[in-house]
């Protein structure tokens, strides 16, 4: 009860701090893009749907952590069997979990053994920003990009920063970090840790019930370099994490490190070239299931771009990537299965200006070394109309790999196996969209439809896997926002209608419709005050229908000084029972108090 009256002590400070016409703490930057056609753009310039969120709308949304910042945007749905740390899926416009490539620093960090990322082990102290494209980009990244790509920018600080947070559940959160200036090297660290007591992850409908608290304990770090030699720049990014998360049934735990490095820049005349190499791995270890599964991700691409006349740019490039993994009994420990694979891709893409019009188009041939080859690419048309809008419309075909799991699991007892010979799940999606921007207003919207075909199921002779699965999904998303000095306005409104091609049903766990709406005031002197509400509908689960339910949160922030600011939040206000999983508890009502210094 003293957390939720401290919390409640510092909204009112912030309510009643004095209003002015001008707050000089937030300015804005041009938001801009570099995942949507892999150069960096303007979003205007972008032929896509993109949302771009910045350092400074994370720290505005207080959002506990990265899940909640992106289920309150437009096309995302999350599904979380209990609370933090806890297993989750993420379904960009409809598809499947595994159907959104999600990129760290440019690498990709999904499961080579379930296609899915584990969104739970990345804490949102790590990340600067994070871009959101949705709708297919296989013609330029090739698997996995089927409802769009997610690609997240870990920090890099540019002096020192301290957040301590207390709150419900048992929560302690430690984040701190600092720059280093090392001449023509700028480094910086940044690293938190997390302990949640947490609750029961399930409740009396769950399979495993036991009602204990399931705690979290986490703890990370990153470490950027960057700098500059001979006119190009360079940039590298480590990081690790190690997690601790209990369940119903035991625990999970799981270590990963990621390894990014950017060198690009100009090669005379109008010629550019970058080049990435990434590698990402991961242990996870689970006592009560005595399993263990371990995997590796290495990339490398090359790209270069010219820029010919005004309005026109060439983008081509190589990419290669060589992923292996293996699962493990610990009892034994023997070898469940494994395995290794890698692709090899050619790409390339154009961009056109011709008056009030613009064109894109992307290709892209990948090689396999165990499904063969596919190829993919996109077709984008923008029309401007007056000075300050315009509409889009565009064309896709992006497709899916199958997993090691997939190919190689000897299943349960002879049960769901794998099978070597899965082809790729394959989609095609047609979009049309309008979007306006005004001196402090921005609107977009837009409807899509994404057809996938030889969807993996497991429905073979002994639940074999087999590519006979179909989906159709159908949708209208829609954002606004509004920003003036004293005010940050956002609303989101995603329309969707998924349906399983054969059985005739909706997909799992995700809702028809979702209403996201956010408001904050900035008043003089640092203070602010916020509350944003989250609809969500119906939603169909295994043997289950999942209710709506509508979540509302307060937050307020406080300057102390010049440097330290007080933060507060209440979550789930209403104290919504509400459940994302079926059998799978969500938080209720709960409080946090952090305390800050630094710029953030």
């Amino acid at each position: 009860m003293s957390l939720m009256i401290a919390t409640a002590t510092v909204a009112a400070l912030a309510a009643s701090a004095p209003a002015a016409e001008l707050v000089g703490e937030i300015v804005e930057q041009p938001k801009i893009t570099v995942t949507a056609s892999r150069v960096e753009q303007s979003l205007d310039e972008s032929l896509a749907s993109v949302t771009v969120l910045s350092r400074q709308d994370i720290e505005l949304s207080q959002a506990e952590d990265l899940l909640e910042l992106l289920g309150r945007q437009a096309g995302i749905d999350i599904s979380r069997s209990g609370g933090a740390g806890s297993q989750t899926s993420l379904f960009l416009r409809g598809g499947n979990s595994n159907h959104a490539l999600v990129l760290v620093d440019g690498v990709r960090v999904a499961s080579v053994h379930t296609g899915a990322f584990a969104w739970e082990n990345l804490p949102l102290a790590q990340v600067d920003h994070v871009e959101i494209v949705r709708g297919p980009r296989a013609g330029y990244y090739g698997s996995d990009a089927i409802g769009g790509v997610i690609h997240i920018h870990t920090r890099r600080r540019v002096e020192p920063g301290l957040r301590l947070t207390a709150g419900s559940f048992g929560t302690r959160r430690l984040e701190a970090g600092s720059a280093l200036d090392l001449g023509p090297v700028q480094a910086s660290i940044s690293v938190d840790h997390q302990d949640v007591g947490g609750f029961s992850a399930q409740n009396p409908a769950g399979f495993s019930f036991h009602p204990d608290d399931d705690g979290f304990e986490e703890s990370g770090a990153v470490i950027a370099l960057s700098g500059e030699f001979a006119g190009q720049r360079f940039a590298a990014r480590l990081r690790a994490h190690r997690a601790e998360v209990e369940f119903d049934q035991g625990l999970s735990e799981t270590d990963g490190e990621g390894f990014a490095l950017r060198l690009g820049g100009p090669l005379g005349g109008n010629w550019r070239h970058v080049a990435n190499l990434g590698w990402a791995g991961e242990e996870r270890i689970t006592p009560a299931f005595f399993s263990s599964f371990d995997s590796e991700r290495a990339d490398l691409d090359w790209q270069l771009s010219y820029a010919g006349r005004p309005g026109q740019l060439v983008t081509m490039g190589l990419a290669y990537i060589d992923e292996s993994g293996i699962s493990r009994e610990t009892f034994g420990p023997s070898e469940v299965y494994g395995g290794s694979r890698h692709n090899a891709a050619l790409f390339g893409g154009w961009q056109l200006g011709l008056g009030r019009q613009d064109l894109e188009v992307s290709l892209r041939y990948d090689d396999n070394s165990e499904f063969g080859s596919e190829w993919t690419g996109h077709l984008a048309w923008a029309r401007a109309l007056g000075q300050r809008g315009g509409v889009f419309a565009s064309y896709g075909t992006a497709f899916r790999a199958p997993t090691l799991s997939e190919q190689l699991s000897p299943g349960f007892g002879g049960l769901f196996a794998g099978n070597r010979e899965l082809e790729p799940e394959r989609s095609r999606s047609a979009e049309i969209g309008v979007r306006a921007q005004w001196r402090r207003q921005r609107l977009g919207a837009s409807v899509y439809r994404t057809r996938i075909e030889d969807l993996i199921s497991f429905s073979g002779p002994d639940f074999r896997a087999l590519n006979v699965a179909r989906a159709q999904i159908t949708g209208l998303e829609a954002e606004y926002q509004w920003r003036s000095p004293n005010w940050r306005l956002y609303a989101s409104l995603t329309l969707q209608r998924t349906e399983d091609k054969d059985s005739g049903q909706a997909l799992l766990r995700r809702p028809d419709e979702k209403l996201s709406l956010a408001a904050d005031r900035l008043f003089a002197g640092g203070a602010r005050f916020g509350a944003d509400v989250l609809f969500s509908g119906d939603r169909e689960d295994f043997s289950a229908r999942l209710d709506r339910y509508l979540l509302l949160g307060l937050r307020a922030s406080y300057p102390l000084s010049r440097r330290w600011r007080l933060q507060a939040r209440l979550s789930n206000v209403l104290d919504e029972d509400y459940e994302l999983a079926a059998g799978f508890n969500s938080a209720g009502r709960a409080a946090y108090l952090s305390l800050a210094y630094g710029a953030d």
